[in-house]
């Protein structure tokens, strides 16, 4: 009988254990998306300070909530469908029921790096003037899909931006595509 119960034990921890490192991060994910894109995006031979600036979820919020906008990108952005599915779209706008907070992210790989919210940024251009249009970094809060396959978000850097998907590979995550994009 103690040989039995013993077997259940162990078979629970491991199935416990094994459930535990399947389990998705968002704190850290969040983190690594973002280092990513900053890292593809930021000069590292510029000395000068850089700036991330955190948008509010209310704009991405309420282009996610409109139907005319999915479809819209359904049609014209020629990427994965099972992006824009009704239950990825729910998962999205629930994600953004909570904004970024700059506690969760660390830039270890860019000097000079500073955080800010969306709101900050007068007082930052009159710390950095004319510095500020060239290391400058505004973003979203990254979306994962309910497969956590994808991440989104919506960027600015300097005069230009756009969104910018990642894709899970391999256990890694990968540049995907960017589209909606203006000058930049």
């Amino acid at each position: 009988m103690s040989r039995i119960i013993l077997i259940l034990v162990l078979s629970f921890t491991q199935v416990s254990c094994k459930a535990q490192q399947n389990v998705f991060n968002y704190k850290k994910e969040i983190n690594e998306v973002i280092n990513l894109f900053l890292e593809s995006k930021h000069d590292i031979k510029n000395k000068k300070p850089a700036i991330l600036a955190i948008k509010t979820n209310a704009y991405f919020y309420k282009e996610l909530s409109d139907s005319i906008f999915i479809n819209n990108l359904k049609d014209i952005v020629r990427i994965d469908p099972s992006i824009w599915t009704k239950g990825n779209i729910e998962h999205y706008l629930n994600q953004l029921k909570t904004e970024l907070s700059l506690s969760g992210i660390n830039c270890p790989n860019i000097e000079n790096m500073k955080l800010i919210h969306n709101g900050e940024e007068d007082k930052t251009k009159k710390l950095y003037g004319w510095q500020y249009a060239y290391n400058y970094y505004s973003i979203s809060k990254p979306l994962f899909s309910l497969d956590k396959k994808y991440a989104f978000f919506m960027y600015t850097k300097g005069a230009g931006g756009g969104y910018t998907v990642y894709k899970m590979h391999n256990g890694e995550w990968t540049y995907y595509r960017t589209f909606m994009g203006w000058i930049e």
